[in-house]
């Protein structure tokens, strides 16, 4: 006794027929290779699950690091930072900057400074830039001087020269003083 309903049975034997042993061959061959295909699917739909909930786990772990960061961030930026100089240090720091860039780059005219808050207000910067023309020796001279001074930072520094044979490159170096208030 088949166990198939008849009709189905029928079906079955006139496709065996019709196909012959290596069109059923060839069907057995295809329904392995899709049984196979769908628990491979299986399992690379199961590792990217895996991947998504490592992902969201990562982007979690992120936003809390984050949040912990911005909590009171302006106090723990500069509690972070004992060594910032205060907004009174302000004119004697740029008074050897003045007299450190009168050695290297004599200028007519006072120098621009940019100040800019940051940190919610509690921290103050202050930016400018000089542009000098001297032998790399000198250039590395004035940069390490500048470097020296409390609170500088170098931030940029752009060497050009105009012409090939010119003795001394032109140097635009941009620095920045950050302050505590």
């Amino acid at each position: 006794m088949s166990r198939l309903p008849p009709r189905l049975a029928f079906y079955l034997g006139e496709l065996a027929a019709l196909a012959g042993w290596p069109g059923l061959v060839a069907v057995l061959v295809l329904l392995t290779a899709a049984g196979w295909q769908a628990t491979r699917l299986q399992t690379l739909h199961a590792a990217q699950a895996a991947e998504a909930q490592r992902l969201q786990q990562t982007e979690r772990a992120l936003k809390r690091e984050l949040a912990r960061l911005a909590e009171p961030g302006a106090q723990r930026v500069v509690a972070a930072a004992p060594a910032l100089l205060s907004r009174q240090a302000l004119p004697g720091l740029l008074g050897q900057i003045e007299q450190l860039a009168a050695r290297y780059a004599p200028q007519d005219g006072p120098r621009d400074f940019l100040q800019v808050a940051e940190a919610d207000g509690a921290l103050l910067r202050v930016s400018s830039q000089l542009s000098l023309q001297q032998p790399y020796p000198a250039l590395r001279r004035f940069l390490a001087e500048l470097a020296a001074l409390p609170g500088v930072r170098i931030e940029s520094l752009h060497l050009s020269r105009a012409q090939i044979e010119a003795a001394a490159p032109t140097a635009l170096v941009r620095f920045s003083i950050l302050l505590a208030p």
